[in-house]
């Protein structure tokens, strides 16, 4: 039991440290700061789930998945990336990639909760829809 928590100890830094080189290169701090807390929610949810398959294709999925609630595939956005772009930077087919985020939305429900949003883009939403309010 020991052993494969610590396994797991490992392959979660192994994922976060992917996450974390990738939202400095290509994202912003936000975005790391919410993977992370989206990888920390899935080993709660099911603390073996990550261990299976390669920690590139486990963090691709938690980017894609917050990307899928924050848009970041549209490229109307300050921050955006081409899906098929994040596949090549993770080095992971589109098929594998969409698998994983798949699995995590149903795993965590994303989309049924602002948690896994970023807190920039609410607050512009927010000024928006004040600023639409007062005309």
């Amino acid at each position: 039991m020991k052993d494969s928590h610590n396994s797991m100890l490992e392959r979660e830094e192994e994922i976060k440290g992917i996450l974390n080189n990738f939202c400095d290169n290509y994202l912003n701090e936000n975005y790391k700061v919410v993977s992370n807390r989206l990888c920390e929610a899935i080993i709660k949810k099911d603390e073996e789930l990550l261990i299976k398959g390669k920690s590139s294709a486990w963090a691709c999925g938690i980017i894609h998945a917050i990307g899928s609630i924050n848009n970041l595939f549209n490229k109307d956005n300050d921050i955006y990336i081409k899906a098929k772009d994040l596949y090549q930077i993770f080095n992971v087919s589109s098929s594998t990639a969409l698998n994983r985020s798949k699995q995590i939305q149903n795993i965590i429900n994303t989309s049924k909760d602002d948690t896994w949003r970023i807190v920039e883009k609410m607050e512009e939403e927010s000024d928006k829809k004040f600023e639409e309010a007062e005309l």
